[in-house]
């Protein structure tokens, strides 16, 4: 383990304040911005855990009723595990809609009772108008998720019942008789993912409009390259070279690579 003495406490000392400054040129609007597409953000995360859930639990249902190995036991294990996954996203669903309604109420206050603070009437209007736009597709997603929940429970309650029948009569006959249920089942969970879909629609289209960092433009087609065998300036980054993120030189800490933050939607079960 190599020690940091001299010179290179200085250098520490320098980069915590550099740290601090780029931390502390956030307003406090601009932290709550990113504080609400965090928990939207956690919302979309549990929605597409539970249309995972939701596929796999129906495949396995399909594997009782319509059973073709002659084992009952083994798919109706994974069903029942898939019931309770289900109803634990349910309740992970509600706790992140709630910080999201939270956090959500206190920016949008913050935000409206700033608008006053301006000057000129002509930006008092801008500022009104991005405001009401904003709130907008915020109260999208809110609907969506009320939405999203009204449909969650009627599946779960279903499936439950089909957990609790097969608990004690679980063989071919009773399975051919509960495989008369398919065409509601398939219209529960058919509402239920049409539910999700919205909100990570809508939460993906909010977050996308508020973000402060987005990916460049591409470059115009036919526009100046470097020259062969250059090499383009790096961009200018508020984190100093060496540290995790830099665009500058690495010398004595590791460059690191962040996963990206939102997982990609998962394929609707085709029924």
């Amino acid at each position: 383990m190599r020690l940091v003495t001299g010179g290179g406490l200085i250098c520490l000392a320098l980069l915590g304040l550099v740290l601090v400054g780029c931390e502390s040129g956030q307003t406090e609007g601009q932290k709550q911005v990113d504080k609400l597409s965090s928990a939207i953000h956690s919302v979309m995360k549990d929605v597409e855990g539970a249309k995972a859930a939701i596929q796999k639990t129906l495949d396995a249902h399909d594997q009782i009723v319509h059973n073709t190995t002659g084992d009952l036991l083994t798919p109706f294990k994974a069903f029942s595990k898939g019931v309770d996954e289900i109803e634990s996203y349910d309740a992970k669903i509600g706790e992140s809609v709630k910080e999201f309604e939270i956090t959500g109420s206190a920016f949008f206050n913050q935000w409206k009772s700033s608008i006053d603070g301006f000057q000129s009437e002509d930006m008092k209007k801008r500022a009104r108008d991005r405001y009401e736009t904003t709130l907008g597709r915020f109260k999208k997603l809110e609907e969506a998720t009320k939405e999203g929940a009204a449909a969650y429970d009627p599946l779960i309650v279903k499936l439950k019942d089909h957990r609790l029948f097969f608990s004690n009569d679980l063989n071919k006959e009773s399975a051919a008789g509960l495989a008369e249920d398919d065409a509601k089942i398939k219209e529960l969970s058919d509402a239920v993912i049409a539910a999700l879909d919205q909100v990570l629609e809508f939460g993906a289209s909010y977050n996308e409009a508020v973000a402060m960092k987005t990916a460049p433009p591409p470059a115009p087609e036919g526009g100046d390259k470097p020259a062969e065998g250059g090499a383009e300036e790096p961009a200018q980054s508020c984190v100093p070279p060496g540290v995790a993120g830099s665009t500058g030189p690495v010398t004595s800490v590791d460059r690191r690579v962040t996963p990206r933050g939102v997982p990609e939607r998962s394929r609707l079960h085709e029924r």
